[in-house]
Order: structure tokens, then sequence, then C-alpha cells
């Protein structure tokens, strides 16, 4: 027998074939013999050797070849079936019995279907097979799930061939069964490991690739790459270059150069480089990679890219971190340092040397061998430090005095932690060092503001008290509330504020919108009830409460009791009508005194300018008389009596012209002060020419005021100016306006004349006061007075500014 089933199988077919041939000639020709045995043995007739011997010799020759065929069918490796038209057993092989576990005879006249598994592989596909031989057709090689004795599974691999009768009608089967249990088994496993291995591939946070070594065109990509990059996974195995044109343009022409060089070498390698995600993201990979060689050719590359990209972030954080770390370290207001236990400095920031005087932190480390001795002031503040180290781990806030480079002493507050190795030994302290000298002194300085502030807040006359945002009292609540309210300060704390009852509890709605709007409440005046019930009005004003972020939180009322400032205002309002008439009866008076006054002023300038027109007619009659008989010292005597009487008349007039201004009628209108300055300029010709002037008129601004009085202030001004500047060459004259605020403009007029002391500032706009003698220089007095007078009805101020021999400057100022 051979070891190929299928060859075995075609053998066993030829040989059924041929001893069916056989069996039928030796039925017929057994039939030929039993009918001459009958024929003969009823004639009497005895057989001989002629044709009787030669039959009889064919009958042995055929059962002796069907005893070797059933030899050879019984002793077949394989199991054999012979299955009739009606699904029966007829005949079946030592082996079959074997396979199934029961006795040949056991299977004889049983429906083949029985024996397989009751499953689609079985006696479904089973009872197909049977309709397919009952129409004639053979099978080959169907696998089914047969069941054994033991009700174990057992597959097959089944081949089917139908056996005609003489009139070519399908009689039965002819069933070669072979077991491809342990190759089914086998598969299985195959099966489950490939799926295990898919399973595994798919299952790593990577790419797992296989390209060519040449090309680098993908043949094996597992499902990450979709899910890593987005691009379906055919396209990674349909487009050759795929790999090189979506590497990232920064990276694809060295790392093709690089993978080329390593696979060329036959090198495995591992790097990383950028590639572009379906959405445009930028992925970091890094892609690790075996060089295939095979009898010293390279036959592939297998790899796996996994995705770095979180790491890289990581690592440029990371980087990023370490900068700012270092910036930080190097330019924190804190000093930052480690120390060894020994006490030496191993690292130091620029502000740690800074806070102890060095310019330098490698001159602190060098300088300073001994912190405990050289930096601390008490030694054992050191050792205390230390220990709270060792005990607690990380110290915070630890104060304590410390010394600078130049002696002097600084309060510092420092945090720090002990390093340890691994067997809990104290390698280093790190930590920063804060200057609190100036915090320190800060504090106390706000400490004592605080304690000003409460103490103020329960001496000042007010209530004052702090509510949230819904009216509850939060922490203030002074005495003088307690005294205007009734309620005690634990009676209200928590509490919604007990001066609003139901009555007015829209009104205090009002309130605190206005109040979350961020705006302040300023005086507005309530009528409440006291604890005992007793009315009481007061003037509230609020401002809101803002926490760190500059949200309102809450509010600081005042509350001013104005119940006696109701009954002032009443008799102040009484008072006020009685006022207003006595002002008018007073007005009527001044008015009436005024008018007298004024003829007063006109009759004594008419009756003093008579005797000075006499005595300068009689100087002159007198001068004129006398003729060439006078000596020099008498005309001179008649010239001071002369010029005397002259300044005597311009004094009236003047102190005429100065009465008459406070009772001038004001007329309001826009001036422009440019314009009106030129004007006067122009007027003074006379008194400019022969003269080198510098003049420098800056812009002036438009005011509202009487034109003819502001002319008069300008006219004054800068006649003094002109006259005070004789004998400078040039004279320097500026004239200019410098905003004060937004309601007021200043003007001055600046020249570089004789200038004046400044402590006799305060005379230079009094009426006859001068502070030249008139032999220097002419006037009465009366000028800058009526500057001040004019300025001062136009609701501004008058001053000067100068220094002797070096020039003046007079300022007025006027409302805008």
């Amino acid at each position: 027998m051979t070891d190929n089933p299928l060859a075995e199988l075609t053998i066993l077919r030829e040989r059924v074939r041929e001893l069916a041939r056989e069996n039928a000639e030796w039925r017929q020709a057994n039939e030929r013999l039993q009918h001459e045995l009958t024929r003969r043995h009823s004639s009497g007739e005895t057989p001989t050797e002629g044709p009787w011997n030669e039959r009889v010799g064919a009958l042995e020759a055929l059962r002796e070849s069907e005893m070797r065929f059933r030899d050879l069918y019984e002793n077949a490796p394989n199991a054999y079936f012979s299955v009739g038209r009606d699904g029966f057993i007829r005949m079946c092989n030592r082996r079959a019995g074997e396979l199934l576990g029961y006795p040949p005879a056991d299977l004889v006249g049983r429906p083949v279907t029985d024996l397989y598994a009751d499953t689609p592989q079985g006696k479904e596909k089973a009872g197909r097979i049977l309709r397919r031989f009952q129409a004639g057709e053979s099978v080959r090689d169907e696998e089914l799930e047969m069941q054994k004795a033991d009700g174990s599974p057992l597959w097959i691999s089944l081949t089917v061939d139908a056996v005609r009768d003489a009139q070519g009608q399908v009689v039965e089967s002819r069933s070669l069964v072979v077991d491809i249990t342990e190759r089914k088994r086998a598969e299985a496993l195959l099966r489950q490991a490939h799926q295990d291995y898919e399973i595994l591939v798919n299952s790593i946070d990577g790419i797992v690739w296989q390209a060519d070594p040449q090309t680098f065109a993908f043949s094996f990509v597992s499902r990450q790459a979709e899910r890593l990059l987005g691009y379906p996974a055919e396209r990674w195995l349909t487009e050759p270059a795929f790999w090189i044109n979506h590497l990232h343009a920064d990276d694809r022409e060295w790392a093709v150069e690089y993978c080329t060089q390593a696979v060329r070498e036959g090198r495995d390698h591992d790097f990383e480089y950028q590639m572009l995600a379906a959405d445009g993201r930028v992925v970091w990979l890094r892609d690790i990679v075996t060089v295939v060689v095979e009898q010293g050719l390279t036959t592939g590359l297998r790899g796996i890219m996994v995705d770095v990209t979180e790491r890289k972030g990581a690592e440029e954080a990371l980087k990023q971190a370490e900068e700012r770390y270092r910036r930080l370290f190097a330019n924190a207001a804190e000093g930052i340092f480690l120390s060894t236990p020994g006490g030496r400095y191993l690292s130091a920031n620029q502000a740690l040397a800074e806070i102890h005087g060095y310019d330098s932190p490698e001159e602190l480390i060098a300088a300073v061998a001994d912190i405990r001795g050289q930096i601390y002031v008490h030694p054992e503040e050191r050792i205390r430090f230390q220990n709270q180290l060792a005990a607690q781990g990380p110290v915070r806030g630890f104060l304590t005095e410390v010394y600078r480079r130049d002696g002097s002493k600084i309060l510092v507050s420092i945090n720090a932690r002990a390093v340890r190795d691994a067997k809990g030994v104290i390698e280093h302290y790190e930590g920063s060092v804060e200057d609190i000298t100036e915090r320190k002194r800060y504090e106390e300085i706000l400490h004592r503001a605080n304690e000003t502030l409460r103490a103020t807040l329960e001496a000042a006359p007010v209530a004052i008290i702090d509510l949230d945002l819904e009216g509850r009292v939060k922490s203030i609540w002074n005495a003088a509330a307690e005294q205007l309210l009734g309620w005690s300060r634990d009676e209200v704390l928590g509490k919604f504020l007990p001066t609003v009852d139901e009555e007015h509890a829209e009104e205090f709605a009002l309130f605190r919108s206005w109040i979350r709007s961020g705006k302040s409440f300023l005086g507005k005046d309530v009528v409440r009830r006291r604890k005992d019930g007793s009315p009481i009005e007061y003037s509230i004003y609020a401002a809101p409460e803002y926490d760190a972020e500059g949200r309102a939180i809450g509010n600081i009322a005042v509350l001013v009791d104005i119940t006696e400032r109701r009954r002032a205002e009443e008799e102040i309002r009484r008072l006020n009508l009685d006022l207003e008439q006595r002002v008018k009866d007073r007005t009527a008076q001044l008015e009436e005194a005024n008018r007298d006054l004024e003829g007063f002023v006109y009759s004594i300038s008419h009756d003093l300018r008579a005797p000075l027109r006499h005595i300068d007619g009689f100087i002159d009659q007198l001068r004129q008389g006398l003729g060439p008989a006078v000596d020099d010292r008498s005309r001179r005597y008649m010239t001071k009596i002369s010029l005397a009487a002259n300044r005597m008349g311009t004094l009236i007039d003047d102190l005429l012209s100065f009465a008459r201004m406070g009772r001038h009628e004001m007329t309001w209108t826009e001036v422009a002060l440019g314009e009106l300055v030129q004007e006067v300029i122009a007027e003074m010709g006379a008194e400019t020419e022969g003269r080198r002037i510098h003049w420098q008129i800056n812009e002036l601004p438009l005011v509202r005021g009487d034109r003819a009085m502001l002319r008069v202030v300008l006219v004054n001004l800068i006649a003094n100016a002109l006259k005070f500047t004789r004998g400078r060459e040039p004279a320097e004259i500026e004239i200019g306006c410098r905003p004060e605020a937004e309601k007021e403009v200043v003007v001055f007029v600046r020249d570089n004349g004789v200038g004046f002391e400044m402590k006799y500032a305060d005379k230079l706009f009094g009426v006859f006061q001068r502070l030249h003698r008139a032999e220097e220089f002419e006037g009465t007095g009366i000028g800058l007075a009526n500057v001040r007078r004019i300025i001062r009805r136009h609701g501004g101020r008058t001053w000067a500014e100068g220094q002797e021999k070096q020039g003046a400057t007079f300022y007025f100022s006027l409302r805008t």
C-alpha cells in the first residue's frame, strides 16, 4: 500500500472495477454451472474432466481473487464504506471501525448520516452529499465532521464514487474516508496563531511594516498606519513612493540618504523624523528598522514606526522648561542656592549674591566657606534650621538675621528642603532666600495703619458698616452704628441689614444693583427705624468693594445722621431769607454810599486840580517875571515845584481811574488775546522807536472777559516791560501762556529788565507801591493795582517773579 491516500483510492477503484467484472463473470459462470449440474443430475450423467473442470477452475481463481481483494480492503490504512442508495451502510473495513470506535459489524446496516455530528458541516452536509451520490454524482475531498462512539468529534475528507449495475443504475457507493482531525486542529491553531499575530501586530502602538530595500515601497503595513497618520492602508501599499512623498520637507533628503546608506551597509538602524498626516498635522516617528539579509543579499526591510510626537513635545517642553528654569534661576528676584550640610555654597544665583552684597555668585561662593559663621548673625539659628530640615522635611518661612558683605544686617525668609541619597543621608540643601527687611518694615507700617484705621472706624462720628451683595453685614459695624441704629455688632454680623424692612425691600434691591454695577452711591437721604422703633433720617454714602479679579463683592456704607442737619437747614433757610432782605437793604445803602463817594471823588478831583493849576501858573509867571535875574538854585526849585504839581495831577487822574474801575460795568465776550497783544504793541510805537527790542509773542488762547479791561491789563504790563528794559541791548520781551488746569489759563509777560528782589513781590500790586525811585523810572504806582483789581473781577489771580538785574515775569490767570 502507498502512503498517498489518493493514489491508494485510485488503485482500489480500479481493483473494485476489476473485481466487479470478475464477480459478474463469476456469477454468470456459476449460474451456468448450477444449471449444468442440475441438468446432469437429473439425467444421471457423471462430471468429467472436460468443460466442467474448466469452469470449476475459473471459479476457484475468482474466489482466490476475491480473497485477495478482501484482504486488501480489510487491511487498508484508510477507512472504506459501501453505502446503498437508501443511505444505509452495506459494508465497511476494519479501519472504519477503528476510526469511529465501533466494531465494523455494528456499523453495517446503520444509516450513514447517523455517524455525522449534528452540525452544518456534519449531518446537514452529509445529507447533501448523499443526495448527490443518489443522483449519480461523484464527490471529491469534501470535508465533514463525524462523531465517534465516545462523542468526540472527527474531521474527515470524503471521496465518494457511485457503483452502477449492468444497466448503468447507481446501486451503491464506494467511499474513502481520510482522518484529517489533526490537520484541522493544526489549521485551527494556525488560524488562531494568525489571528493572534494580527491582533498583536495591530495592537502594537506603532506601525508594523515591510518594504522593498531598494525603492522603500511598502508590501505590508498594520492597521495603526491609518490611525496614526490617517491615510488608508491601500495608499501605503499601492503608492511606491508613499513614504518618501509624505516625509516632512525638513527631513526628506537626509532621512532617505540615511536609510539608503544603512541598507547599503546591511545595518539595522533606528532614527526619528517627521511625516505629514492626512489632516495636515506633523507627526514625529521613531522608526526601528531591521535589514533582512539572506545569503549575503539584502532581501527586505522590516520595522516598526512609533509615534513620538508627545515625547518630542515633552522633550521640547522640557528643554523650554530647563531654559525657563535657567533664566528663572539666573534672573529670579529671590536668592536661590544649593549648599552642603557642612556649610559651603555649591551654587547660587545673582539675586543671592546681591542679597549678601557680592557682585556675582562666583564671588559669593568663593568668599563664603562657612555659612553658619559668616552669614548667620546668630550661628545657632543655622543649627536650628538644619534640625528642622532633618526632622520635618521642607521648611518654609524660616526667619533669621544674616550679614551682608559690608557687615550690615538684614532679615531674610528662607524656604528649603534636604536632598537625600538612596540611603537617606542628606547630600545637600536647596532653597530660596528672600530679603524681607523692607517688607517687615512695610508690614509694621501696614499694621499701624490697620490699627489706626480700626481706631478711626471706632472713633468716627458717623456710622460705618460693610455689606455683602445680599445685604448681610460682614465685619464692620462701628460704635457710631450701634449708637445711631441701636443694634450691637454681635446682633447684626452675618445677618441682613436690620434697618431694611419689607416696606423698603424694593428700594434696597435698586441700591444693591447700583453697587453691583461698580458705581458709588453718594448722599441718598432715607428715613428708617431704629431698634426701638423710633424714626431716624440719615444720608447713605456707599462705594463697592472688589475682589482680586475686579468683581464687586460688597460695599462699604457710611450713614450720616441728618436729623439735626434737617433742623439746621430749616433754620438756615429762615436765616437766609432774613439775610437776603438785609443784603438788599445793605446793597441799597452801599449803592447810595458809592454814589456819594463818586460825587466826593469827583469833587476832590475838581477841587485839587484848581490849586495845582494855580501853583503851576504862578511858578511859570514867577519864572518869566524874574527872567535872567533868577539864580540856578531858584530855577531848580521852581522846576521841581512845577514837576511836583504835574505829578500830583497825574496821581489824581490815576486815582480817579482806579476808583472808576471798581464800578465799571463788565461786558463779557470772547476775547482773542493774541490779537489784543498785537494791537497794544502797535499803539506803543512811539515808546519803542529807536530801541532794539526782541519780541517773542507765543500763541495765546481765546478767553472770555471784558475786552476793554483786559486791554488795560496788557497796556500796563507791556508798558512796564518796555519801561524797565531801558538800557538793555537788546531788550527781550516774551508774552505767552501755559495751561495750569482744565478750567484755568495763565498768561505771562517776561522781560530781561532791572528786575526786583522777591522779598518785595507782595508790594508790587499795592496802590502807590513802587520799588524804584521816580528819578529812575516814572510812574505813580497805580498801574499794577489796577491790573490786580481787573483780574480779580475776572475771577483770576496775579503774581510776579523776578531777580534783581535779571528781569521779571508778571502772571495773571483767567478762567477758560
